[in-house]
């Protein structure tokens, strides 16, 4: 028997998917279960946020093991993600956290769904039957979408829904590097950076769009939230956020390029970024 078939017996990520509705009941929970004892520990770092990201992104590792691991199919486990995502929400937008609990959701999410990414990216082709295929691409498309969603609530709450009703005043920052210079932190730095990685990476990878298109989208985008926050006085805008979030625009379109070169390198040209789109 050929190894590539052996494995496909074994391995439930390369086995024909079966609609196990049981695991989107209790997949939320399990991700929940997770996420609820690594964010307590995380949560200790305080002031910390490389710490605490880093101690979440292994959770995220859990959680794509998890969907790798489990016999309904990635698709499954993509919906069960949504669900999850959903809760975090709806979490949010009840209980209002502090802004780094949230964007501690989404780190373990993306670094699961990234993970996920990075074993299709490695498969060699003899494994990805259209069974295989089509696990990956159910699994890119749904998670892809709750993930983004949730993205763009998360950037909505913490920019504009946690501020409403507060005494917040205009300030305005024109002046480049000013504020990283003056020592701003690490949350600034590296937040802002993550926040708009999710974003040119799908825009890029999920929705194949050009990468200066996907580059200006998010350079429009970030803009477009600091005139607001201007214009309704509930936070500083400032250029150094705008250089920021499109650093991390750019990063993610850089890393969906990478990516789609070392797949081609891999199968030889047979492939290139199709792990990661809608039509693959």
């Amino acid at each position: 028997m050929p190894a590539a078939r052996t494995l496909h017996m074994y391995i439930p990520f390369l086995a024909k998917q079966s609609k196990n509705a049981w695991q989107l009941a209790v997949l939320p929970c399990v991700f929940g279960m997770l996420f609820h004892y690594a964010l307590r520990p995380a949560s200790g770092f305080h002031g910390m946020l490389f710490l605490q990201m880093a101690a979440v992104a292994l959770l995220g590792g859990a959680l794509a093991l998890l969907s790798l691991a489990l016999a309904g199919g990635l698709r499954a486990c993509g919906m069960g993600m949504c669900l999850f995502l959903a809760c975090m929400a709806g979490w949010m937008l009840c209980a209002r956290p502090y802004f780094e609990q949230p964007m501690l959701v989404l780190v373990a999410v993306t670094s699961a769904y990234l993970l996920v990414c990075l074993v299709r990216l490695l498969l060699p082709m003899q494994y990805l039957n259209p069974s295989a295929r089509m696990n990956f691409q159910s699994f890119f498309r749904i998670a892809g979408l709750g993930l983004l969603g949730f993205l763009c609530l998360v950037l909505y709450y913490g920019f504009f829904h946690i501020r409403i009703g507060l005494d917040h005043q205009r300030a305005l920052n024109l002046i480049p590097l000013r504020t990283i210079r003056a020592g701003a932190g690490d949350i600034i730095f590296l937040g802002n950076i993550f926040l708009f990685f999710p974003l040119g990476f799908f825009l890029r990878g999920l929705f194949r769009r050009r990468a200066w298109v996907s580059l200006a989208l998010c350079a429009g985008f970030s803009l477009s939230m600091e005139l607001c926050q201007w214009v309704f006085a509930i936070g500083r805008s400032d250029i150094d956020d705008l250089l920021l979030n499109t650093l991390g625009g750019a990063l993610g379109v850089l890393a969906v390029l990478l990516l789609g070169a070392l797949r081609k390198k891999i199968t030889r040209g047979q492939e290139g970024a199709s792990f990661l789109s809608w039509t693959s």
